[in-house]
C-alpha cells in the first residue's frame, strides 16, 4: 500500500502568493514589451518605406518640373513671336502671316502619389510634425501647379479654337489673310491670355521644383524648404 505523508510546510503561504503574483506581473510586462517592440519595428519599417517613396516622388517631381519648364519656355518663345506678328499687323494694316510650325515638347505632369496614398491610409502620422509640414507644403505646391496647368490648357484650347475658324478643311495651317482688325484684336487677347497662364504654370512649377530639391538636399525645416521655392532653375 502507498503511504501518503502530509507536507511538512503549508502549500499556500503569503510568500508563495506574492511570488505567484510577481511572476504573473513580470510575464505581462515581458508580453507588453515584446508587443511594443514588434510594433516599433513595424512602424520603423513603414516609416522607412514611406520616406523612400516620398523621396522617389521628389526626384521624379524635380525631373517633371524641369520638363514642364522646358515646355513653357519653348511655347513662350512661339507666343512672343506670334504676339509681335499680330501687333505688327495691327500697326501696319498688313495681312497677318501664318504662324510658325511648332512641335510641342512632351512632359510628364508633376505629382506626389506617395503622399496622397499615405494621407489616405493615415500613415503620415508616422513622420515627425516638421516633416509632415514640409510634405504638406510641397503637396500644396503640387496642387497649385496642377490648377495652373489646367488653366493653361483651357487658354491654349481657346487659342486653337479661334485659329480653327480660319483653317480650311484641306490644311492644318490657319489663314488670317482676310482677318479684320476685330479678329486680330481678339486673337491678340487670346495669345496674351495664353502667355499669362503659361507664365503662371511655369512659376508654379518653379516653386514645386525648389521645394522638392530642398527635400532631396536634406532640408529639415519648413522655413528652409519654403525659402528654396524661389531658387532659380
Amino acid at each position: 500500500m502507498l503511504d501518503v505523508h502530509p507536507p511538512h510546510t503549508p502549500t499556500h503561504t503569503w510568500r508563495d502568493f506574492f511570488i505567484h503574483i510577481v511572476t504573473i506581473v513580470i510575464g505581462l510586462l515581458i508580453a507588453v514589451a515584446l508587443e511594443q517592440t514588434v510594433e516599433a519595428v513595424h512602424h520603423h519599417r513603414e516609416r522607412t518605406e514611406l520616406r523612400d517613396s516620398l523621396l522617389a516622388d521628389a526626384r521624379k517631381a524635380v525631373k517633371d518640373t524641369s520638363g514642364a519648364n522646358a515646355y513653357t519656355v519653348q511655347i513662350g518663345h512661339w507666343l512672343d513671336h506670334r504676339i509681335d506678328q499680330v501687333q505688327d499687323a495691327l500697326t501696319t494694316n498688313k495681312p497677318l502671316p501664318p504662324p510658325d510650325p511648332i512641335h510641342f515638347a512632351d512632359f510628364a505632369v508633376p505629382d506626389d502619389p506617395a503622399w496622397k496614398a499615405a494621407r489616405s491610409a493615415d500613415l503620415v502620422e508616422l513622420l515627425p510634425q516638421e516633416e509632415i509640414k514640409i510634405y504638406s507644403d510641397a503637396d500644396g505646391d503640387e496642387l497649385t501647379a496642377e490648377r495652373s496647368r489646367l488653366a493653361m490648357n483651357d487658354d491654349t484650347y481657346r487659342l486653337f479654337q479661334f485659329a480653327y475658324k480660319f483653317t480650311h478643311s484641306n490644311t492644318t495651317q490657319p489663314d488670317f489673310t482676310h482677318a479684320d482688325r476685330t479678329d486680330l484684336k481678339q486673337y491678340l487677347d487670346l495669345l496674351a491670355a495664353s502667355k499669362a497662364s503659361m507664365f503662371a504654370y511655369s512659376d508654379a512649377c518653379k516653386q514645386l521644383h525648389g521645394a522638392e530639391n530642398a527635400i532631396l538636399r536634406g532640408k529639415t525645416t519648413l522655413a528652409a524648404v519654403q525659402n528654396a521655392e524661389g531658387d532659380p532653375w
